[in-house]
């Protein structure tokens, strides 16, 4: 069987497509619409990283907009305060990671350093705590192979309200390994200072976060030093919101916990002073999210509503 020669003449195109383009753009239109739609998804998977492509990416020197040790970022705006509330005493919160404080309807900027979270006053009035994060680069064995990080760790720190004596109390950077080689951290979360403000309650997998959970523990403030609570948990879920009762003898937190695929979480009294086992749980209150927050506790010592995040 012969072949049949190859015709070599000219392909004559029709007079409405002289060039041929509408017999490949079947086939030219799905690959377009492709090629769009994956810098579409590009585009958007760096816009939520915080990366932008071509530009670099963030680091713990301060690249990217983010804020390095040692580093004071530009100040932020200050809040918008509403002139016909008057807050009573002292009120601190934080704003672009700066804590501000708010006396009547004047607020003043007490932190600049853009890291700062989640503080709370001793009870005399003389300290701020809260916690900062800090960046830094590390290395940790996963799957017996050492792997280089980014990390951000955080500092259980305080300052006093004028803004004097800051000062780091307990770091969550975790050093092991041979000679201290590898590089990690545990968590220190939800501080909240006894009521003769000799220590700290917080939630932590500290100090060795490798051998356990985030839960209730106590930051002694002579030693700065983490004490375990050997507070029965529900791994991994652990604990969080512990909030002491004014005379210091109890303390509430919630004992996270699942049924089924949905959280369960219950709130349970501790003493601090006799270490008892914890009480049974008590009703707590839903969070939006569906988590339960430890109640605050009054003046009169019965809980009231829940603090909500």
């Amino acid at each position: 069987m012969t072949r049949r020669p190859q015709d070599t003449r000219p392909v004559r195109r029709s007079g409405g497509d002289p060039y041929g383009v509408g017999r490949a753009a079947p086939f030219l239109a799905p690959l377009l619409s492709m090629a769009g739609l994956l810098v579409i998804a590009v585009v958007t998977l760096f816009a939520l990283t915080g990366r932008v492509p071509f530009l670099g990416s963030p680091t713990a020197s301060g690249g990217g907009g983010t804020v390095a040790a040692g580093q004071t970022p530009s100040p932020s705006a200050p809040p918008d305060v509403n002139p016909a509330i008057q807050v009573q005493g002292s009120l601190v919160y934080v704003k672009a990671g700066n804590l501000w404080i708010q006396s009547g309807n004047a607020a003043r900027q007490l932190t600049n350093s853009g890291r700062d979270s989640q503080p709370t006053w001793s009870p005399d009035g003389s300290w701020v705590y809260f916690i900062e994060t800090r960046e830094t680069g590390g290395n940790f064995p996963a799957q017996g192979i050492l792997k280089r990080y980014d990390l951000k760790y955080p500092v259980l720190t305080r300052i006093h309200p004028d803004g004097s004596g800051r000062e780091a109390v307990l770091s969550g950077l975790y050093k092991t390994g041979p000679g201290g080689t590898y590089t990690w951290f545990w968590s220190i979360l939800d501080p909240a200072v006894s009521p003769d403000g000799t220590r700290l309650a917080v939630v932590s997998d500290g100090p060795d976060p490798t051998k356990g959970d985030v839960v209730l523990q106590f930051v002694d403030l002579k030693t700065k030093r983490l004490v375990s609570a050997k507070l029965p948990e529900n791994a991994p879920l652990g604990h969080q919101d512990p909030a002491w009762h004014p005379d210091g003898t109890s303390i509430l937190y919630v004992k996270n916990a699942r049924s089924g695929s949905a959280g369960a979480p219950a709130i349970w009294r501790f003493n601090a002073t006799t270490k008892r086992p914890p009480r049974s749980p008590r009703p707590g209150t839903r969070r939006p999210h569906g988590r339960r927050t430890a109640g605050t506790w009054p003046p009169c010592g019965r809980p009231r509503s829940a603090r909500t995040s």
